[in-house]
């Protein structure tokens, strides 16, 4: 290895270090600029398949051949309310979650009630962190969308 080729390693090993420290210690890249943001916002879009459900006459959506529901989760949060590893949340968890409350259902739900327990399951894994959740249900190729909405605030 060259004497040029060391220099740069060993300068891209201190900026990985300053990286990571910066991390450790909760700070926005973006705060070296002097922007300090008020609020973030995650937006995680998924989708599962609803399989097992007996009963569909209260099911989301027209067709009983449908059982793909798709999802929008919008979470709001502020900077200092991030957990130790910089996250509002790992959007995974989120995804992890909703296919393993919802992917074997006896009765299959309406798009309110979907919506309603989205949020309550999301809710319940953020708790204090959350400023605000929005939870969008629909299904693709209808007009239709169902939206819960929650800020602790009121």
């Amino acid at each position: 290895m060259t004497t040029e080729q060391q220099r740069v390693l060993d300068e891209d090993s201190e900026r990985i270090r300053r990286d990571r420290s910066l991390l450790r210690s909760r700070k926005l890249g973006i705060v070296s600029k002097g922007i300090k943001p008020q609020r973030l916002y995650l937006t995680a879009n998924g989708s599962f398949r609803v399989l097992g459900a007996h009963s569909t006459s209260f099911r989301c959506g027209p067709h009983k051949m449908i059982r793909t529901i798709n999802y929008t989760v919008k979470i709001g949060s502020r900077p200092e309310l991030l957990d130790e590893r910089g996250f509002i949340i790992d959007w995974q968890d989120i995804f992890q979650a909703v296919a393993k409350k919802f992917r074997y259902v006896g009765q299959f739900p309406s798009c309110e009630s979907f919506a309603a327990e989205i949020l309550a399951l999301v809710y319940g894994m953020l708790g204090s962190r959350c400023t605000s959740l929005t939870v969008d249900v629909g299904i693709d190729g209808l007009p239709a969308h169902m939206t819960a909405e929650y800020t602790p605030e009121g």
